[in-house]
């Protein structure tokens, strides 16, 4: 009865104000909500390092930002020290090995991540002055470690092999290398030859020349006072000497005079990255910011957004596609992305330039601005909930010599811009004919529909790294597929030590990001197969072919193989493919001499039995495989898998890789054993 009654109530006030409002019209929007920003104090060393004191005492916990203002740094042909510089800094000090810093760290549960730009930690408040003194620690005393070098050396050099394969990654790079150009500090790529190219001098240059009190602001906030904060400020941090940072004079970069396109090719890929990418100035508290945030809100800045709405909710071309419109005190970026199918990336294309062209010209509407400054008000009020980013705006006032009451009366300026401002904003900002188009696909199914949109048609083709990519040569008369794969046969021993090998089992250690891995490999001819990885105390991944059934089990999940992946299981777990395809159910075709790390090689396509493809590199010099690629497909997800292979070794009389670069880590292998008269038992499947 208390539901029934409700319910009648509701409807009679339902009733009642609807015929009371007059809904031909839009409501007209209401005064913006007065801003109150949490109590804030500052003050300044003498060493010039501004602090900033946010108070919050609903907790006994304290926090510290610090940050360096540094100017961008030309890294050039040693692209990637600066962030390299980032991940040594905390991993050892004058006093302190980085073990006994994670300790003492740990031993109070503090948290504390250092950086590029600064250091932020947090704890307790009653462990306060143990936090500080490691952090003062940190910056003031860094001793960079010749060993700790060597291992940010390495794990870089492992993550520029999964950038070869993340088109994400991709992207960004050829973006970098387009829009700001090598002579430009945000146009810096990292490459295996630059950092190949860095010394651990390099960063300690980079301290000495940018670590500095009189640059840098550390905001506290937690359950702390001005009071209390300032002596230890003195104590931990007015030692910290100050100097003359080194100074940045930059040419920016402007848009280009037409359309054009900048591509990397994906061989086999099922969707194609698309960002529309040029240079903009838009500064944080500059004359358009909010006019811009509005603009882009209401181009893509969501799932509201113009984009979104027409190239997902209205052609389904994509899961998602968006704008952004940075702002930067030196040069920001437009950019308009989406990740699309192959099939449709050409009317993808068209839809962005639509779009682009629609609000540059025509503008937005009301209803779209009060949208967008809802959405922008409504993110504000409820960002100023946390208390660090009431530090942050504290620290962007000094920064970026805003006025002082800049954030209390942000939403009354942001309710201040008109339809005209945002319209004019879109004609400056939004440019339909000055953009450039990054495409990372596949380029023998992309290339011809793609084309009318690039000004003078001819596509700029890349590598991942944003180098230029080198064409494929054309190979010397009488080289075939097959005769590059009986060359490479003959080179790792030949069929007939191949035939006489019946199994083998090798074992050795992968060094993944995470920590070293148990590795252990078994084949039997003709096609059987078990490949287990062992993290200790943690467990293994066992994949098992006996061929005719797969299985994969453990850490990572169980599954069995389906009918598609026996199929290609079958060529797999074979010691060598290339001696019959016909067996392996595969095609192989020539496409050319490829450069593989400054080398020449024959790069052969196969195409497994499901459809799936993969690429080998064979050496033209000695023959032996150096590299593949497979593309794998996933619950509809796309992936690429390389292995580099290299240290060949003689094992039964034929030549085995006994290192491999691995999407897991780098895989060494210690030893082979071959026909040691392996049991069926070692691929049954539970």
């Amino acid at each position: 009865m208390k539901k029934f009654i409700c319910s009648t109530v509701l409807a009679f006030l339902v009733i009642t104000n609807y015929a009371q409002v007059d809904r031909s019209k839009a409501p007209e929007a209401g005064p913006a909500p007065k801003i109150t920003l949490g109590k804030y104090e500052s003050f300044t060393l003498k060493n010039g390092l501004k602090v900033i004191v946010v108070e919050n005492h609903k907790l006994p916990k304290v926090s510290y930002s610090l940050v360096v203002d540094a100017d961008p740094t030309l890294e050039g042909n040693k692209a990637g020290y600066v962030s390299m510089f980032g991940e040594m800094l905390g991993r050892g000090t004058k006093t302190r090995t980085k073990i006994q810093i994670d300790e003492e760290a740990d031993l109070i549960g503090a948290t504390l991540n250092p950086n590029a730009g600064g250091i932020y930690a947090g704890c307790l408040k009653k462990y306060n002055e143990k936090l500080l003194e490691l952090m003062s620690d940190i910056i003031l005393n860094p001793s960079f470690p010749q060993e700790e070098f060597d291992k940010v050396v390495k794990r870089t050099r492992d993550g520029l092999e999964t950038v070869k394969t993340d088109v994400g990654a991709i992207a960004a790079n050829l973006t970098a290398t387009t829009v700001y150009g090598k002579n430009h500090p945000y146009g810096d790529v990292e490459t295996d030859s630059t950092v190949s190219n860095i010394t651990l001098q390099d960063l300690k240059d980079y301290y000495a020349k940018n670590f500095m009190p009189n640059v840098s602001y550390i905001a506290i906030v937690g359950d702390i006072t001005k009071a209390e904060a300032q002596p230890l400020m003195e104590k931990y941090f007015g030692g910290w000497v100050k100097g003359t940072p080194a100074k940045v004079k930059l040419t920016n970069p402007t848009p280009p005079a037409n359309p054009e396109i900048i591509m990397n090719d994906r061989a086999g890929s099922k969707q194609t990255t698309l960002r529309f990418v040029y240079p903009v100035q838009n500064t944080v508290g500059g004359e358009d910011y909010l006019k811009v945030r509005l603009l882009n809100t209401i181009l893509g800045g969501g799932a509201t957004g113009r984009l979104f709405m027409t190239l997902r909710e209205k052609h389904g071309y994509t899961y998602g596609a968006y704008s952004s419109i940075s702002a930067d005190e030196n040069v920001g970026q437009f950019t308009a992305s989406a990740d699309v199918r192959t099939e449709v990336t050409d009317s993808a294309i068209y839809q962005f330039i639509s779009e682009f062209n629609k609000i540059s010209t025509g503008g937005v509407t009301v209803p779209e601005l009060q949208s967008a400054k809802n959405e922008l008000t409504g993110s504000f009020a409820i960002g100023l909930e946390d208390p660090q980013t009431v530090a942050r705006f504290a620290i962007n006032i000094d920064m970026y010599k805003l006025p002082k009451d800049y954030y209390e009366n942000y939403l009354t300026n942001l309710n201040a811009v008109t339809i005209e401002d945002v319209n004019a904003a879109a004609v400056k900002y939004v440019l339909p004919f000055n953009y450039h188009i990054i495409v990372v696909g596949d380029r023998a199914a992309i290339e011809k529909k793609i084309l009318k949109y690039d000004t003078d048609k001819k596509i700029t083709f890349l590598d991942p790294f944003g180098y230029p990519a080198p064409e494929l040569k054309a190979v010397p008369e009488g080289v075939t597929a097959q005769t590059v794969m009986d060359n490479y046969i003959a080179a790792v021993g030949g069929k007939d030590a191949i035939s006489k090998i019946k199994d083998a089992t090798a074992t050795g250690k992968v060094s993944a990001m995470f920590g070293q891995m148990e590795y252990k490999q078994i084949n039997k001819y003709p096609n059987k197969q078990y490949i287990s990885f062992t993290i200790p105390s943690m467990g293994s991944q066992e994949i098992i072919f006996n061929g005719t059934a797969g299985k994969s089990a453990g850490l990572g999940g169980d599954y069995a193989y389906d009918e598609k992946m026996v199929k290609d299981a079958n060529a797999d777990a074979m010691f060598a493919y290339e001696l019959d395809l016909t067996t392996a159910g595969m095609q192989a075709t020539l496409l050319g001499i490829d450069l593989v790390e400054g080398k020449d090689a024959y790069k052969i396509e196969f195409i497994y039995p499901s459809g799936k493809k993969s690429y080998s590199w064979y050496s033209t010099k000695n023959n032996l495989k150096i590299r593949t690629l497979t593309i794998e497909e996933t619950n509809g997800e796309q992936s690429e898998q390389i292995f580099v292979y290299s240290d060949y070794k003689d094992a039964g009389g034929v030549l085995y890789p006994y290192y491999v670069k691995t999407p897991n880590g780098d895989l060494v292998i210690e030893k082979i054993d071959v026909n040691t008269n392996v049991s069926d038992d070692a691929f049954k499947i539970k």
